[in-house]
């Protein structure tokens, strides 16, 4: 099933593939679920690794993510930010896991793409509000 939603000026498509989440959705729920399974190895989004300065672990991870701009200079420009909370069609976190994101860039996380429950948890966690 595809959900057309509010996208950024020149950003087309449909929303991700969504299943449902559970009733109320927080950043740990998000962690255990997709950052833990798939983005927070040491390689990547952990703390030793943290490509493009994104550590998707530990403490202070909603401040890291919440209220700022992507490193990618495009999705600025198109009107993205890192997470921006009631708005999953404006946040570039889930734009580069639902993929592909505009301009053409990587899906994430290479190689293990989330699942259709994994793209409704944290699609529920920003409409949410992105809740600590």
């Amino acid at each position: 099933m595809f959900v057309a939603g509010c996208r950024p000026s020149g950003a087309v498509g449909p929303d991700p593939p969504i299943s449902p989440a559970p009733g109320r959705v927080l950043l740990a729920d998000v962690v255990e679920g997709v950052f833990v399974p798939s983005c927070s190895s040491r390689s990547c989004h952990g703390a030793a690794g943290g490509q493009d300065r994104l550590v998707l672990e530990g403490a202070g991870l909603r401040d890291r993510l919440v209220g700022l701009s992507p490193t990618n200079a495009e999705a600025v420009k198109q009107g993205y930010g890192m997470v921006v909370p009631g708005q999953p069609g404006r946040s570039w976190l889930l734009a580069k896991m639902a993929g592909p994101p505009p301009g053409g860039w990587d899906r994430m996380p290479p190689g293990r793409m989330p699942d259709a429950a994994q793209l409704a948890l944290v699609r529920a966690w920003i409409e949410q509000g992105a809740l600590p």
